[in-house]
């Protein structure tokens, strides 16, 4: 598995060293220089998940979410995400939701793995947590969420 941290633009991200783990890397990024990425997931539990938040997304600003399923690259820039150069934007199509898809943005020059694997394998299978950041986030504003964490088989 092929792990990735980064809390969407709340905190300042540090690149923590990578370890392996068998014979896939692991990438991760901290919190803080005194705080693993898996520290802070073990001390900040996401307790939403994506069904939970897409009932009522204007009640779950600046909160952790879990969303699960397929992904591919899209080029859907809208809600605050639209620099291109910035963000790269995911197409993920949960698993056990009733919409079609969300859009989770990442942040080209901390996820350039991310996106590059996913160029190779579209229709990537991914766990993500997600946040809607209340300084972007417009009324009406539906399925669109920042990238806070995304783990994945490549």
């Amino acid at each position: 598995m092929r792990k990735i941290f980064f809390l969407f633009p709340l905190l300042i991200i540090l690149l923590s060293a990578c370890s392996s783990t068998d014979t896939t890397q692991l990438k991760q990024y901290t919190v803080a220089n005194t705080v693993s990425a898996e520290d802070f997931l073990k001390e900040t539990p996401v307790d939403l998940d994506v069904s939970d938040v897409e009932d009522n997304e204007s009640a779950n600003i600046d909160k952790l979410f879990k969303i699960e399923g397929n992904a591919q690259l899209d080029d859907y820039y809208n809600y605050g995400f639209y620099d291109e150069d910035k963000y790269f934007s995911v197409s993920v199509i949960p698993f056990d939701t009733k919409v079609s898809g969300w859009n989770v943005y990442f942040e080209r020059d901390k996820y350039q793995d991310f996106y590059n694997d996913l160029k190779d394998n579209p229709d990537m299978v991914v766990k993500i947590v997600g946040i809607i950041p209340h300084n972007i986030y417009e009324d009406g504003q539906k399925n669109v969420a920042g990238g806070a964490y995304v783990e994945y088989k490549n």
